[in-house]
């Protein structure tokens, strides 16, 4: 099985590689390193399945490190934002 994470997903999924993958890997920072919710979440997935509609999506990477002097809020934020974004299954 062939696949990879793509940056470009979520601008021009229609055009990306991943579409010659297997399945499709999406990076999931939604909340976290990136500005967002779990409604934006569950529209970057929906646009990624509309494009690919055939293929199964896993999220490849997701979080970010809050266990730092920098990053009080620490894992107790993280699992709250896991836990509030969607889950799709086909």
């Amino acid at each position: 099985m062939d696949s990879y994470a793509s940056n470009s997903l979520d601008s021009t999924p229609e055009r990306d590689v991943a579409g010659l993958m297997d399945f499709i890997e999406a990076n999931e920072y939604f909340g976290t390193w990136a500005p967002g919710s779990a409604e934006d979440a569950a529209r970057y997935l929906d646009g990624i399945h509309a494009a690919f509609p055939g293929k199964p999506i896993v999220i490849s990477e997701y979080g970010y490190c809050a266990s730092t002097e920098d990053r009080p809020e620490g894992d107790e934020h993280r699992v709250e934002i896991l836990r509030a974004h969607p889950v799709r299954l086909a």
